[in-house]
């Protein structure tokens, strides 16, 4: 009898959220200058679920892209226990790498 083998994560939102946890500790270390592996792992996946329950539930294109900024920056905020500026800023800057990262790993 054949096996059913479905992963539950692909390669590349794996290796995106390896990236992603990176770019969170780098932007948490020019921003507050403190920062720890876990902190970042932890932002990444909090983050990136909200952000994408974010972008599936709001209609508007404009609204959800502001409303899933607004959820990065909140998370920053509260894993770095920082203030809502330097947790949006840590929040923004890993954001946008994060889309970097999706687009180039959708063009390999």
């Amino acid at each position: 009898m054949a096996e059913l083998s479905v992963p539950l994560v692909s390669w590349s939102s794996l290796a995106a959220f390896l990236v992603t946890a990176l770019f969170i500790y780098i932007a948490a270390r020019i921003v507050i200058d403190r920062s720890g592996v876990i902190a970042a792992l932890l932002t990444a996946l909090v983050a990136n679920l909200l952000a994408a329950l974010v972008l599936q539930v709001v209609d508007n294109g404009t609204l959800a892209i502001i409303l899933a900024v607004v959820v990065w920056a909140l998370v920053a905020a509260l894993f770095y226990r920082t203030s809502w500026l330097k947790g949006a800023v840590i929040g923004l800057v890993a954001w946008v790498l994060w889309l970097i990262t999706i687009w180039v790993i959708g063009r390999i």
